[in-house]
């Protein structure tokens, strides 16, 4: 999900197509940057999240992210998703949503 929102970056918005990115888009939401560095699952969460996107950088994919931006982005998923169980034929799916304004 959170390679999904950084291609954002790269998407032209469907509110504003002439001037706006869906990257724009997301980046209205909050990430409570500051508030989930105190929390130690957060960060030892998001430094597995961006040690993968560097470790594909190394072994030579192109990532045109920055560390900030993939840290912003896991914020944004973590504080402003809505997970709901769903049930279907006996199996237990996990419906994930995020609201914009």
């Amino acid at each position: 999900m959170i390679l999904r929102c950084l291609l954002m970056k790269y998407k032209p918005s469907r509110l504003d197509p002439e001037n706006r990115t869906l990257w724009d888009d997301l980046l209205t939401m909050e990430s409570h940057r500051v508030l989930r560095n105190n929390q130690p699952n957060s960060v030892t969460t998001d430094r597995k999240i961006v040690d993968n996107f560097l470790r594909w950088r190394e072994q030579g994919a192109e990532i045109p992210f920055e560390e900030d931006e993939i840290y912003t982005v896991s914020g944004i998923i973590d504080v402003n998703a809505h997970v709901f169980p769903v049930k279907t034929n006996g199996n237990i799916l996990t419906y994930v949503c995020c609201a914009t304004n």
